[in-house]
């Protein structure tokens, strides 16, 4: 089936129409993909992230374009305001090198142009949304998860106990944070390079990348995998301050009651459809109630 992009190279043929046609050369790949870790480099409050965008295509607008006035205009246009979920920038980089050769073989024009701009600031529209849904809603709470957990199989209980790690080897104090980096690098990489591609592939569509996996069901086992965490945080956190040898004070049940009111409230949140901000501001509020209540009966019991 032959997609918007390739009609816009086809209608003038040459060579830049027949490197629309197949797969982005590695090196050219390599380049979006690097330059694109530096999207957020010139974020600025009147554009956002157009000049991190021109940045990263660059390379691709210069093939495209050889000419350097046809650049120069080509990447003026791409100075417009732009703004998306940073890791989800690789499906729109690889969108627009693709209708950008394929508007360079068909000879330009002001329709091309616009179809080029519109598709971009649609895509980088719904690519915000689940981007943010991704990997600010489920794999930065994940990350701390992995931290933690990892921490407690290192022997490092001090974030639960203070005091409790003295004399731990550096590695084991930089095992939970080198862990949390490399989980949440490897899934960011991993998106970044198969957008790019991905976005190529299929250059045109103003819905290319929204299929290129099933978003929902990604969201879905992320929301269960942060699910599991918790729990197994709590759970550990719970088995650390109940052995033996740990006094029993109103702190200790303090910090027991804590993580678990607070994992209460967050799934009592959800299943009432309620806000992220409904649900810190009631663990914040479960929380304070509790430390008072506390610190009113050891006032009363010190009187």
């Amino acid at each position: 089936m032959t997609g918007p992009g390739n009609e816009m190279a086809a209608a003038g043929g040459g060579g830049a129409a027949k490197a629309a046609g197949g797969a982005m050369p590695f090196g050219l790949h390599l380049s979006l993909f690097l330059r694109s870790l530096l999207i957020q480099a010139g974020w600025n409050y009147q554009r956002m992230q157009n000049l991190g965008f021109v940045y990263a295509l660059s390379p691709a607008l210069r093939r495209a374009w050889p000419e350097p006035e046809k650049f120069a205009a080509a990447a003026a246009r791409h100075t417009a305001t732009f703004n998306t979920q940073p890791y989800m920038a690789g499906f729109i980089l690889g969108n627009v090198a693709r209708m950008e050769e394929a508007a360079a073989a068909s000879g330009g024009g002001p329709a091309a142009e616009a179809r080029i701009m519109g598709v971009r600031q649609a895509l980088a529209s719904s690519l915000a949304s689940i981007g943010d849904r991704i990997f600010w809603g489920r794999l930065r709470p994940l990350t701390a998860e992995v931290c933690m957990l990892v921490w407690l199989a290192a022997g490092m209980t001090c974030w639960i106990v203070p005091g409790d790690c003295a004399g731990a080897p550096l590695w084991a104090l930089l095992s939970g944070p080198a862990a949390s980096v490399l989980f949440y690098s490897g899934f960011a990489f991993h998106i970044r390079w198969k957008g790019i591609s991905v976005g190529y592939a299929c250059g045109g569509s103003s819905s290319c990348g929204l299929d290129a996996f099933d978003w929902s069901g990604v969201i879905k086992r992320l929301s269960l995998a942060g699910l599991v965490l918790c729990a197994a945080c709590i759970a550990a956190a719970a088995a650390t301050l109940l052995r033996p040898g740990i006094p029993a004070s109103g702190a200790f049940w303090a910090k027991l009651a804590v993580p678990v009111l607070a994992f209460a409230a967050q799934r009592a949140a959800r299943r009432a459809g309620r806000s992220m901000l409904f649900t810190v501001s009631a663990v914040l509020a479960l929380s304070v109630s509790g430390w008072a209540a506390l610190g009113i009966l050891n006032w009363i019991r010190g009187a």
